[in-house]
């Protein structure tokens, strides 16, 4: 509820937190998100997810694919093959899950730009203190060009909410940015 007061201040469109609470079953679990659906709900009443939604159609599948692999590439840069290499290597279904649902039908969706999802990614893993998946999304953060100055708000604003996971976030930063 805090947190919907706060993007009220900041003048955050709701269609920009939904995205958010949609991609949020990725780091924290469907549990989390349904839960959060319905705080948002509560917050936005007026809001019409119908109005946001792309329509599911199984044909989309390798478009999603395809996106998946493309937004993949864009956070990881010269990260992307070794993860690849590591990820097929402990199970080939995690991999494939991962670029299609994860970064093709999830991450890659309109209305929130892949900036502003990296940065809430990063604001999920804080909060959970996912050290070696953070340093991959900071770094990532900064891959599809998040401003160096609102990463840093960004640590900072989730900040002793996330326990270890502030200090996690600010020594991966300051190692990154130097």
């Amino acid at each position: 509820e805090f947190a919907f007061k706060k993007a009220k201040q900041l003048k955050i469109k709701p269609a920009e937190l939904y995205e958010i609470i949609l991609q949020s079953y990725l780091f924290l679990g469907f549990p989390r998100m349904l839960e959060a659906a319905k705080l948002f709900h509560a917050a936005y009443p007026e809001f019409d997810p119908k109005t946001e939604s792309e329509p599911f159609d199984m044909n989309q599948t390798q478009n999603w694919y395809d996106r998946g692999i493309t937004l993949c590439k864009d956070v990881y840069k010269e990260k992307y093959e070794p993860l690849e290499k590591v990820v097929l290597s402990l199970s080939p279904e995690i991999f494939h899950w991962m670029v299609f649902e994860g970064y093709g039908k999830v991450l890659s969706r309109k209305n929130l730009s892949a900036p502003v999802r990296e940065l809430s990614v990063v604001a999920f893993l804080m909060m959970e203190n996912r050290q070696e998946q953070l340093r991959a999304h900071i770094r990532g953060a900064l891959n599809v060009g998040a401003d160096k100055k609102l990463l840093d708000d960004v640590i900072e604003t989730i900040g002793d909410a996330a326990g270890e996971g502030y200090a996690s976030a600010r020594k991966i930063y300051k190692a990154l940015v130097r």
